[in-house]
């Protein structure tokens, strides 16, 4: 019985001595979008490795984006990036380099975080933001139903845009459909317009990874012009030589339809009114 004791005591030290050992070397990988006050991504939707860089046992947004600093900010968290604890608890300082008055904000997933010490999981979405606006903080969030898409040359990818317009009784943000929003791709305007319920179809045809966003709607003769946080979805682009092929032939059977319409157009010209 003794022994037997003695074996139990044994097992729960080693596992008093590993848990706090496995916590520490945790990592989990998300993506992570990090804007300046000019509205222009510097962080565009990359792959973050994040730690407990805090030691406080749990990964959080702070572990997040101070990890997001250390792998792609010049200098590293020690020079772009800070919090503090402050009255309303643990806070940004510093984003990207960036005090900004403290005008500085981020949602996790596409939604309202309640704080820095928030946690994060495997594939989280965070996006961080400098306000363009510091004094009125009316930037408004907004964002793609889709953050990571995988699609082949000539594919077809369809989007939804959407955008804070409000809150509801328990103070969370209402998104709507953003209309009139026009796409970019890699920061080329495209010319393509979001619909009344904020869908666009993009296609991109050359492989590789492409950041499709989009610029605020203008506003309209009298109104304030709204500002956004730019939307943002990572496409990974595999080249298909088939979708091309249908692409050319698509072409081709166009360019003589339309030949031939002309032609018929002559031979059987339209009754004078």
């Amino acid at each position: 019985m003794k022994k037997a004791l003695s074996i139990i005591l044994a097992l729960m030290m080693v596992l008093t001595v590993a848990v706090p050992a496995f916590a520490e070397d945790a990592r989990v990988i998300i993506y992570c979008t990090i804007t300046n006050s000019k509205g222009k991504f510097v962080v565009p939707n990359k792959t973050v490795i994040v730690s407990d860089i805090d030691n406080d046992g749990a990964l959080t947004i702070n572990d997040a984006l101070y990890c997001a600093h250390e792998q792609y900010y010049e200098g590293g968290a020690a020079k772009g990036y800070n919090s503090y604890t402050g009255q309303w608890g643990l806070s940004l300082g510093k984003l990207w380099g960036e005090e900004n008055d403290g005008s500085l904000g981020y949602y996790l997933n596409n939604k309202m975080s309640n704080g820095l010490a928030d946690p994060v999981a495997e594939g989280d979405f965070l996006y961080a933001w400098a306000y363009q606006d510091a004094k009125g903080w009316s930037d408004t969030y907004s964002y793609f139903d889709k953050n990571n898409v995988k699609a082949k040359s000539y594919e077809t990818v369809e989007i939804t845009y959407t955008y804070s317009n409000g809150y509801d009784d328990n103070w969370q943000p209402v998104f709507v459909p953003c209309e009139g929003a026009e796409i970019t791709v890699d920061g080329v305007e495209t010319g393509i317009l979001t619909d009344k319920d904020g869908k666009a179809s993009v296609i991109i045809p050359i492989s590789g990874e492409h950041i499709i966003s989009a610029n605020a709607p203008k506003a309209a003769e009298g109104e304030t012009q709204v500002i956004l946080t730019p939307p943002i979805c990572k496409v990974t682009v595999q080249f298909d030589i088939l979708g091309l092929l249908n692409k050319i032939i698509d072409s081709v059977k166009a360019f003589f339809t339309d030949l031939l319409e002309k032609a018929l157009g002559l031979i059987n010209p339209a009754p004078l009114p």
